[in-house]
């Protein structure tokens, strides 16, 4: 999880701006917020460095 909550289960604007929710309640990335593009930068070197890992274990 990006952030956890604050007090009366409310989330900071900062938080918000990490998700866009649709008419219907569908809830996804912004993938235009710097934090979402940050995390998922950070999931994929993580990722490319354990198949680089598994590979030369090969």
């Amino acid at each position: 999880m990006f952030f956890s909550l604050l007090g009366n289960n409310q989330y900071k604007k900062e938080q918000l701006e990490t998700v866009n929710i649709d008419k219907d309640g569908i809830v996804s990335l912004n993938l235009k917020n710097e934090v979402v593009q940050s995390k998922i930068k950070a999931q994929i070197d993580k990722l490319k460095k354990l198949d680089d890992s598994k590979n030369a274990a090969k």
